[in-house]
């Protein structure tokens, strides 16, 4: 907010970032850092929170948040819910079918 430049050590003090990195290590440690977001969920809801966030970074508070409750609204309606649900219930993992 002080619109002030941080270097990337600097920002990693402040736990601004995750992570700092080499340019050649840029790639292979955002892949694993990806990976581990998206690690045992359905791809399903992982495209639909993808999509929110694309749509919020174009659009207004309102809108953004109104897309948000749509996609929410969708995943009620899919195999990978169901699933994910029963599988909470019975205390396993979920075996997802990314539908």
């Amino acid at each position: 907010m002080s619109s002030k430049q941080l270097t990337a050590e600097e920002a990693a003090k402040l736990q601004l970032v995750q992570a700092v990195v080499s340019p050649e290590e840029l790639l292979p440690v955002a892949v694993v850092i990806a990976r581990s977001l998206i690690e045992g969920k359905s791809m399903t809801s992982v495209a639909r929170a993808l999509a929110c966030i694309t749509h919020s970074a174009r659009g207004s508070m309102a809108e953004g948040l109104e897309k948000e409750r749509q996609k929410f609204a969708e995943l009620f309606t899919t195999a990978d819910a169901k699933e994910g649900i029963q599988a909470f219930i019975e205390k396993r993992t979920p075996h997802f079918t990314h539908s």
